[in-house]
This record gives C-alpha cells, sequence and structure tokens, in this order.
C-alpha cells in the first residue's frame, strides 16, 4: 500500500469517533433536507497557519452569510498532512442550496 493511501486511510479513521457520536444522536426528521459536505483543504507546507487564520477570521463568516452551517473543522494529528491539511464540515439547508458540487449523486 502507498504510503499517501495509507495517510489518507489514517486521516479518515480520526473522524470515526466524531461519526460514532453522530449516529447516536437522536435521529433527523425524515422531511429534513439537510446536506453535510465534508471537505478537505491541502496547502502548500508552512502555509497552514495563514490558511487556519484567515478561515478564523473570514471564511466562516462568508460560509454563514451564503447559508452555509461551518459545523466542524479538524486538522490531522500526524505529519505530513499536519502541517498541510484542513478537514472541515458544511451543512446546506437543501442539495439546491449546496450547489452544483452535488449534482450527479443520487437522491
Amino acid at each position: 500500500m502507498k504510503r499517501r493511501t495509507l495517510l489518507a486511510i489514517a486521516s479518515a479513521l480520526s473522524l470515526l469517533p466524531t461519526a460514532a457520536w453522530a449516529a447516536a444522536q437522536p435521529k433527523a426528521d425524515p422531511a429534513s433536507t439537510t446536506v453535510y459536505e465534508l471537505r478537505v483543504y491541502h496547502t502548500y507546507p508552512g502555509k497552514l497557519d495563514d490558511l487556519l487564520k484567515r478561515f478564523r477570521e473570514h471564511t466562516t463568516k462568508l460560509f454563514e452569510k451564503h447559508g452555509m452551517k461551518n459545523v466542524a473543522y479538524w486538522t490531522p494529528l500526524d505529519e505530513p498532512a499536519k502541517s498541510t491539511t484542513l478537514i472541515y464540515v458544511l451543512a446546506h439547508p437543501s442539495r439546491e442550496a449546496a450547489g452544483g458540487e452535488l449534482e450527479g449523486f443520487p437522491g
């Protein structure tokens, strides 16, 4: 298995405790149209602190302004992804509000 693949799997596994917590929460209304989007942002080495500052000071507010809810943010615990990767989840009120990125997915 390639190292990059292993790191990707390890990063995904770090989300399992959160997934278990989410599964234990009360079930949502079946009529709910909320769409959750997992995003992974990779930056150049040495630029993660600048990216995190930009998200803290500007980006999260822009997301909210455009109807996206900031759900959760993570950075990996181990290098090399630790210093170059931001993982986050956004909630959209509907598929339509999520925009073209989700087109083509079954619903």
